[in-house]
């Protein structure tokens, strides 16, 4: 299968997004952004300033409309940029979720350590295992009970 989509530069790239409506106020920092980030880790965050299409019906495998009940109208992204969309935009939501990403990522690095630290030998595992031991044991004396042949509804052999 051969790839449809021709290779371009970082300054094509650039001009592609402007030609769609993307405003750059500053090009030069545009591409160093383009060359470091790259321009499809980006294209997630300039996803949201794309213009949407009127209400659709898409089609089925068979091309043609599904029946009433699996109809599901929805709005596609289109190539076009919403009015005022710019690169800087785009380039906030990636340093935005790039921070997010670090602070989820330290808080995680905390519970663990702390599970390990204060957790194995600590109330916390405790409670855990004491937890799950409860729920073993009802799950077996559930499992139990269905299979009990004084109830009404056990078959017979």
């Amino acid at each position: 299968m051969a790839y449809s989509k021709p290779w371009q530069s970082y300054s094509e790239q650039l001009d592609l997004l402007i030609s769609r409506g993307l405003v750059v106020t500053d090009r030069p920092k545009a591409l160093e952004y383009l060359q470091r980030i790259g321009y499809y880790r980006l294209s997630g965050y300039w996803f949201p300033f794309r213009e949407r299409s009127g209400l659709l019906i898409l089609l089925d495998e068979h091309g043609r409309k599904p029946v009433k009940k699996q109809r599901k109208e929805t709005r596609i992204a289109l190539d076009d940029f919403r009015p005022g969309a710019t690169f800087e935009d785009a380039v906030k939501l990636y340093v935005f979720d790039k921070k997010l990403r670090m602070l989820v990522m330290d808080a995680l690095e905390r519970i663990e350590i702390a599970l390990r630290v204060d957790g194995l030998s600590g109330p916390i595992l405790r409670q855990c295992l004491l937890a799950d031991q409860v729920l073993l044991v009802q799950a077996q004396r559930n499992e139990a009970f269905k299979r009990s042949p004084d109830r009404a509804d056990s078959p017979r052999c």
